[in-house]
Order: structure tokens, then sequence, then C-alpha cells
């Protein structure tokens, strides 16, 4: 069912997301010493002062240690080769991924968006992303439609567009 070209083009965005992941993933990582405790003279948090100690602190917080093990669990979770020998240990790391996802960063993550000072193209990848969650269905052991793929792709595209026109 699946042509040559799909089977290509699936195992270069698989590797383009490997790629985009880890770099956030060192990102991130490497960033922990700017944010425990909080440095107000560092890039994220410059300005930030006067509202980061209410509830955007609790925010960020949840949002940077789940939103890493959401990348982590994201880049386990891609792997053909753990979802064809471990079915089971796949699911529940998915299942898992999803309530983190749903529960801690997407919360945080909308939260502390109010706050963002970081304008329209941001924003609009801040909409966008979580299109990406289409994908939801598939790890509940429904098949991805063709229009759920489509609308992951289109907002992945968004976002990447967003983030590749910040970092050049």
């Amino acid at each position: 069912m699946h042509t040559t070209r799909d089977k290509m083009l699936l195992s270069i965005l698989k590797r383009l997301a490997r790629l985009l992941i880890s770099k956030a993933s060192v990102s991130v990582f490497l960033n922990y010493p700017n944010y425990i405790p909080p440095d107000f003279q560092s890039v994220f948090l410059r300005g930030r002062t006067p509202y980061f100690f209410g509830c955007y602190h609790w925010a960020f917080y949840a949002h940077i240690f789940s939103g890493s093990g959401s990348l982590i669990l994201g880049l386990i979770l891609i792997s053909e080769n753990l979802r064809r020998r471990l079915p089971g240990w796949h699911r529940w790391l998915g299942r898992i991924q999803v309530f983190n996802v749903l529960l801690l960063v997407t919360p945080s993550g909308l939260w502390m968006a109010f706050y963002a000072e970081s304008g329209t193209s941001r924003g609009l990848a801040l909409v966008h992303l979580p299109s990406a969650l289409d994908g939801v269905p598939h790890a509940a052991g429904e098949p991805p439609s063709s229009d759920a793929m489509q609308t992951t792709v289109a907002g992945w595209n968004v976002a990447l567009h967003c983030c590749v026109r910040q970092w050049f």
C-alpha cells in the first residue's frame, strides 16, 4: 500500500524529527543552570522577574521538566525497532507520553503563552503545535487516518518554519 516514495519521505521525516528533537533536548538541558535557580539575566528569563514567582513559576518548571521528558519519550517512541520488538512497552510509553503532554506540557505551555513576548510567528507556532496530537488515536490502537497525518505534518511544518526563522 505504501509506495517506495512514501517510505523514503517517512524515513526522511523521522530523521529530521530525531535531529530536531535532539537539538531541542540538548538546548533545554544546557540551559538548566540558567533556570535552577532562576537567572533573570539569561535570555529566556530576562524581563520575567515581575511575574515569575506567581503561578508562572509553577508552570515554567512543570513545562521544562515534563517537556524534556516528552522530548526523550518522543525519540524513543519513533523507534520502529521498539515498536516491533516490544509492542507492550511501546504502548505504555505512548500512554505515558499522551498523559504527560495533555496534563503537564500543554497546560503549562498555554499558561506561559499568556506572558510570551514572542510576536506573531511564535504565537502561530504555539497555535499549530497541538495539531501534532492528531497521532493520539494511533497511540490508542487506531490506525492513523490520512487527514490526521496531513494535519500533523501541516502543524509541524508551520512550527518548524517559525523555529527556523527564529534561528536564522
